[in-house]
């Protein structure tokens, strides 16, 4: 079962982040542990990738 997490840090009132890496194809979430640490989750997206690509020509 796919959980999208950003959901589940807005439904949790939880600060997140959104960053997109084309050269690789991922789409990184940050947030942070109660420590401070942060905390990345990334996924390839081959469309990221594809769009990357298409910019840089």
């Amino acid at each position: 079962m796919y959980i999208n997490p950003m959901s589940w840090y807005e439904a949790n009132e939880l600060p997140y982040r959104v960053e997109t890496f084309g050269w690789v194809g991922w789409c990184g979430v940050f947030t942070e542990d109660p420590e401070g640490n942060t905390v990345e989750l990334v996924a390839y997206d081959d469309s990221i990738k594809v769009a990357s690509e298409l910019d840089s020509r």
